[in-house]
């Protein structure tokens, strides 16, 4: 907010005024982008609500543990994707081997964070939670793998974003939060082990559409 007021104020910018037609466009371009944060939102969470509330509280924190560790190690990928929106597209037509590339880094960024996570989880949930958390190393054995394609997804959003494709953003996020909650109810009564592994085929499936669709004109 304090930048947004900084920029209005010290930049020339023209008066903008109250037409229709100009609120009629960025509602259709930023519906699409609003249900796309917000599924995505739910993604994120989901799976965490769906344990606490079929095997309580105690279960739903040693669950959250391992789900804070992989959102936030995923921060890296997203803002490596946020910042090749601007770049791209004023990159113009060596747009498309500028993301090749950094896909590329975010996905090997992505790989080794989840080797990391993964195979060291014996150390960084009881180092950050306490030994009371150990339940929670196996739930992050299987969850930090969801950093690779969690990596694709937000690199398949970007490109898409440059490309003036947000509905198909927005379809994907809303697929992604149906195929979650269908993987859930068919894997959730396995345990956290299964809850953990419909998040990873959730972040799978998302990948795998928003890649399939980039190579789309």
């Amino acid at each position: 907010m304090l930048a947004l007021a900084f920029y209005l104020r010290v930049l020339r910018l023209p008066r903008w005024r109250f037409r229709w037609m100009a609120w009629k466009r960025l509602l259709v371009l930023g519906a699409p982008l609003a249900v796309a944060d917000l599924c995505h939102g739910v993604i994120m969470r989901l799976d965490l609500l769906a344990v606490g509330m079929r095997y309580g509280a105690q279960s739903a924190g040693w669950y959250g543990s391992a789900s804070a560790l992989l959102w936030a190690s995923n921060l890296v990928a997203g803002s490596m994707a946020l910042a090749l929106v601007p770049v791209a597209a004023s990159r113009g037509e060596g747009a498309e081997a500028l993301s090749g590339r950094v896909l590329g880094w975010m996905v090997a960024v992505a790989t080794l964070l989840a080797t990391a996570l993964s195979l060291g989880a014996h150390l960084w949930v009881p180092l950050l939670f306490g030994e009371d958390y150990t339940p929670a190393v196996e739930v992050l054995h299987v969850l930090a793998w969801c950093l690779i394609p969690a990596s694709v997804v937000a690199w398949g959003n970007a490109v898409l974003l440059v490309r003036g494709h947000q509905r198909r953003v927005g379809i994907v996020a809303a697929g992604g939060l149906l195929g979650l909650a269908l993987c859930l109810w068919w894997w959730l009564p396995r345990g956290l082990l299964g809850a953990s592994g419909a998040q990873l085929a959730a972040q799978c499936g998302m990948a795998t559409a928003l890649w399939w669709w980039t190579r789309r004109p």
